[in-house]
């Protein structure tokens, strides 16, 4: 689920549209990954199960293929 809204959605300052991706993860895994730079609770989907990545944010290529990864197992 590829996105862009103004970062006001999710939280964050500004008023130029950002590129988010929502994750299905682990409900153990979100309260941790949500501390991280760049992840943001899911934007009106279930916040429990889903995160938000920012995907021009501070996260590497690698961890957010990593994240997208293990939302699919």
């Amino acid at each position: 689920m590829g996105r862009r809204f103004l970062p006001k959605k999710i939280g964050i300052d500004g008023d130029k549209r950002v590129d988010v991706i929502d994750l299905k993860v682990q409900p153990e895994l979100v309260g941790s990954l949500r501390k991280k730079p760049g992840i943001y609770p899911a934007y009106h989907i279930n916040k429990e199960h889903w995160i938000t990545l920012l995907l021009n944010g501070p996260l590497g290529a690698e961890e957010i293929h990593s994240l997208i990864e293990d939302s699919f197992n």
